[in-house]
């Protein structure tokens, strides 16, 4: 399954922030509980939801 877009990544962001429950966001987008929870963290943690830059 691909990664979520940046479009989506924003609303489940907002949607967060408005208290959704993340397993109903995760229906909604047709993700894993886990993807949302991930971007919860990484979004507190840098407040980007950008990905990390990779080497290579």
């Amino acid at each position: 399954m691909p990664g979520l877009t940046r479009n989506q990544k924003e609303q489940a962001i907002e949607c967060l922030n408005a208290g959704q429950r993340p397993w109903v966001i995760s229906n909604n987008l047709n993700s894993r509980i886990q993807t949302i929870e991930w971007l919860r963290k990484q979004h507190n943690a840098t407040n980007s939801m950008d990905d990390r830059p990779r080497s290579g």
